[in-house]
């Protein structure tokens, strides 16, 4: 098992067949698991790769077993997440047209928060735009510019509530894992470094 710890959010690596019962202190508070490569089972809730899956908040630790070939998992724990359990396949899941060029899979909202897979193409861009909500953006697969700052694969960029950043433009094909508003917000004035 390997894990790693950034701005409150955990990927995890587990190896084949591993069992980890204990040990990401989850009891307490509901958890979010994407499945970005591989499969898992979390209590006994399989998960394949871009599956997506809510846990309830519980006072036990959620019973995790890594695939036939291991998993990478992106897992959030704590706060108000998981108010019900709930799962999201990416076999037969719909994406929608978001912007030009733009799709996206909607893993979950609550209220004016959401969770979503993104695709984009070469090109595709969205306007400046701030946030009510901080928006966490991981790069699965890709490039991506956010205003001036080019994140690719596997880099995280938290944009904190009240920011502003410029263009959101795809720097090729790519894919993202999104958290944050589930309206972006284009009044919120000039772009900051976020």
């Amino acid at each position: 098992v390997l894990e790693v710890e950034k701005d409150g959010l955990k990927i995890v690596e587990l190896a084949p067949g591993a069992t980890l019962a204990q040990g990401l202190a989850l009891a307490g508070g509901g958890s979010e698991w994407l499945v970005l490569r591989g499969s898992l089972r979390v209590d006994a809730v399989p998960l394949g790769t871009l599956d997506h899956h809510r846990r309830a908040a519980s006072d036990d630790e959620p019973l995790v077993i890594g695939g036939e070939h291991g998993a990478l998992v992106y897992l959030r724990h704590g706060g108000t997440l998981a108010l019900r359990s709930a799962t999201s396949r990416a076999d037969g899941a719909a994406w929608e047209d978001f912007a030009p060029g733009i799709r996206r899979r909607v893993l979950w909202q609550e209220g004016t928060e959401i969770g979503y897979l993104a695709r984009a193409s070469e090109g595709a861009a969205v306007p400046s735009h701030g946030h009510h909500h901080d928006e966490e953006c991981l790069m699965l697969e890709g490039d991506l510019f956010l205003g001036d700052i080019l994140i690719r694969e596997g880099d995280f960029q938290l944009a904190p509530a009240g920011r502003v950043h410029g263009l959101v433009q795809a720097g090729s094909d790519c894919m993202v894992y999104l958290r944050g508003d589930a309206e972006l917000a284009f009044d919120l004035g000039e772009p900051q470094e976020a």
